[in-house]
């Protein structure tokens, strides 16, 4: 059983892109064709899980003298990101699940105070190599450490040095000219800062902060429609609604055609790449 395979070694190239992964599928399949056991892509499609870490890749199964050898492709774009750290990454992500926190700085529950002095002192010797008030957007690492030391602050009850930063990074995401395509991070500090304003019993800073993000929330997520809009897709719902009683199987044939003819078209723009691109394939 391939899966229960426990002697195997593995192998990994990154690839330029998805041209590159079919050409080097295509070819191991030429080549290698009764050795190979399987072709794993489903972490790779859009609406499958990542591996832990947020990390995509293609897995080669071959047989190799009863032996099960695992050649990982990486796309490049995703590669880069942790780069040769990337299995490093991947195992933080096994050992240190962040998925049910809603708080991220939760993980420092059940630390007592003495380690939380040790970790505040490292982390305020780290984050002060750049003062807060030289901090901007470009440098993300100096950033991160700003945020951690945030977090241990609040783990230990000093909300107001806390403020001040979130305060500071909140800023930092306001004050960028492209700040709507940023929207996530801003929203993300201002409700740190709001959860540090609410434990100093700052109740009328908070409230007014809340109201700022909600609106902010409201106005990216909404989008007006006029009278006629609304009409025409009250009209569809009608057509949709007959379609459905009169030809129940309507939508499932729709779905079929298109996902038919998006294959048509996928096939025939690998083969234009694959003539230009990938002439030894031919």
């Amino acid at each position: 059983n391939i899966l229960r395979v426990t002697d195997f070694c593995r192998a990994f190239i990154v690839l330029e892109d998805i041209p590159a992964l079919l050409a080097i599928i295509e070819l191991v399949w030429v080549s290698l064709g009764p050795s190979v056991r399987r072709i794993k892509l489903s972490t790779l499609k859009s609406g499958n899980e990542s591996l832990p870490g947020g990390y995509r890749d293609c897995k080669i199964n071959i047989d190799v003298s009863g032996h099960i050898c695992e050649i990982q492709l990486h796309l490049s774009c995703m590669w880069d990101i942790c780069d040769i750290e990337g299995y490093k990454c991947y195992s933080d992500w096994l050992e240190y699940p962040l998925v049910g926190c809603d708080y991220s700085f939760d993980l420092l529950n059940g630390i007592d105070k003495k380690k939380i002095s040790s970790m505040i002192t490292v982390a305020e010797k780290i984050a002060r190599i750049t003062p807060l008030e030289f901090l901007f957007w470009g440098k993300k690492k100096e950033i991160v450490n700003y945020f951690t030391l945030a977090g241990i602050y609040m783990r230990d009850g000093q909300y107001g040095k806390a403020e001040a930063i979130f305060k500071e990074l909140f800023a930092l995401c306001r004050s960028r000219s492209d700040s709507s395509e940023h929207s996530c991070e801003m929203l993300f500090f201002g409700k740190l800062l709001e959860r540090a304003l609410r434990q100093q019993k700052k109740t009328g800073e908070a409230e007014e902060l809340a109201k700022s993000l909600l609106g902010f929330a409201q106005e990216k997520e909404e989008k007006e429609e006029s009278i006629w809009e609304s009409i025409s897709y009250a009209q569809q719902a009608v057509i949709d609604t007959f379609d459905t009683i009169f030809d129940p199987d309507k939508k499932m044939r729709e779905e079929e055609d298109k996902e038919y003819f998006n294959i048509i078209v996928a096939k025939e723009v690998w083969h234009d790449i694959r003539q230009h691109r990938f002439e030894e394939l031919e």
